[in-house]
């Protein structure tokens, strides 16, 4: 199956946090349910079954369809041995608003919610010819934070 990341992991507002959820780590994303694509077989067909079985299990009390594949997706991966190949980021465009909106939600979705993990920068561009002039983790640490691209 492939799937296109959506930048939602789990947020801690209790009306959209399930209890299946605190068993997923972090690092694995809920994938916009309207870019997926797949091979009819009887892990797929499990996968959605699974996920209609959820979905309806909490839908009284989320009734959005993310959080409840993101948990099936989960459990197929882990249990049941589906493949799951994630697309680049180009494969699921989201609006300037979108984007804005998971970012200024912090209050909704906790402060760890697209918190900069791992900067992945030469704070001296130069290092390819052999000049690094960085003095400190700090100095590297404030390039990176002021010169890293926002998803």
């Amino acid at each position: 199956m492939h799937v296109a990341e959506n930048l939602l992991r789990l947020p801690t507002h209790s009306s959209y946090r399930l209890y299946h959820q605190e068993e997923i780590p972090y690092i694995f994303s809920e994938v916009n349910t309207g870019v997926l694509v797949f091979q009819k077989n009887e892990r797929v067909k499990k996968l959605l079954r699974t996920w209609r079985e959820t979905f309806y299990r909490y839908y009284n009390f989320s009734p959005w369809d993310q959080p409840s594949f993101r948990i099936s997706l989960w459990k197929g991966a882990m249990e049941d041995g589906l493949k799951l190949y994630v697309f680049p980021v180009e494969y699921n465009i989201r609006s300037k608003a979108n984007r804005e909106k998971q970012r200024r939600f912090h209050h909704e979705f906790g402060e760890e919610h697209l918190k900069s993990r791992i900067y992945h920068m030469h704070a001296d561009t130069r290092i390819n010819q052999g000049t690094y002039e960085v003095e400190s983790m700090e100095e590297a640490l404030e390039f990176c934070e002021k010169n890293f691209l926002e998803y």
